[in-house]
């Protein structure tokens, strides 16, 4: 963590701390789910939880940060999400849908947060296709790598998704521009055109209601490269690549049904206006399972 971000940071709690009047644009206060698990120090409190369940043809592994501080918090929680920032006062889930209920042991993943970015472990349900990832994360957090794991066969089905991330869209003017960052998702399949059709709703607004000073530059929304299926996202229709948003808008593509499929998940990284990564978010995708890094 640089100086400066700190500098901002620290800057963010005092002014956040004098707005301490201020309502919070959240959906969600307390995380869902039992046991939650307390982290933090003399600077941040904060709990998290994990939990799976069924919701319609998905099997639901949904993890949450609790912001339970005074000031707000940056967080990214490596593996599962979310990486965000979190208001105070607020939580903020990360859905991941799979199609089956392979659950491995408990794992205590690598989570950062705050102004000066603290490593902590904190524990979630993972899925089987989290082992690889999983095993780079034996020792020091800070020496992380990623791992992909061997395909396993899924097909394409309809989902629909709700949630959302906070981010500045001018870093250097981190409270002015804080900013909620709501996205639906939609996944609709249509089998006699063997296509599946993604929409992703972008709805921006102020991180908190009736804050006068707030405006907002906009994001680069743009989805990561680092799933292997640069050649199959390009025989679609749409923009699967995302854009620039001021105060929404939408991601649509449609693609092609691959005849042997594996589920992955496309990051979409946050970008602010001055090029600082304030969150992401995951979304599900099929492709082709010879496209897919072994």
């Amino acid at each position: 963590m640089s100086t400066l971000r700190a500098l901002l940071i620290t800057s963010l709690c005092m002014v956040s701390a004098a707005a301490g009047a201020q309502e919070p644009n959240c959906a969600l206060r307390v995380c869902p789910g039992k046991a939650p698990n307390p982290h933090g120090d003399a600077n941040y409190q904060f709990k998290t939880t994990s939990r799976v369940y069924k919701d319609g043809r998905d099997e639901m592994f949904v993890t949450c940060v609790q912001n339970t501080s005074d000031k707000d918090m940056e967080v990214n929680w490596v593996i599962p999400g979310p990486e965000t920032v979190v208001l105070k006062g607020c939580a903020v889930t990360a859905p991941r849908p799979f199609d089956t209920r392979q659950v491995l042991d408990n794992h205590k993943g690598c989570l950062r947060y705050g102004a000066s970015w603290k490593w902590t472990k904190a524990p979630f349900i993972p899925h089987a296709t989290d082992a690889g990832s999983i095993s780079s994360e034996v020792g020091d957090c800070r020496s992380l790598y990623i791992v992909d794991t061997q395909p396993v066969p899924s097909e394409p089905r309809d989902i629909r998704i709700e949630a959302e991330r906070f981010g500045s869209s001018v870093y250097e003017e981190f409270q002015r521009t804080l900013s909620r960052i709501f996205y639906a998702l939609s996944i609709d399949v249509n089998r006699e055109e063997k296509v599946y059709k993604t929409s992703i709703k972008i709805t921006i607004t102020s991180a908190y209601k009736d804050q006068p000073e707030y405006y907002s530059k906009g994001f680069e929304i743009r989805a990561s490269e680092d799933i292997g299926s640069t050649e199959y996202l390009a025989s679609g229709s749409g923009n699967a690549q995302g854009g620039e948003f001021v105060d929404g808008g939408v991601i649509e593509y449609t693609l092609p049904i691959p005849e042997k499929a594996v589920q992955r998940f496309l990051r979409y990284r946050v970008l602010s206006s001055d090029d600082k990564q304030v969150a992401s978010f995951d979304v599900p995708i099929w492709v082709p399972a010879s496209n897919v890094n072994p």
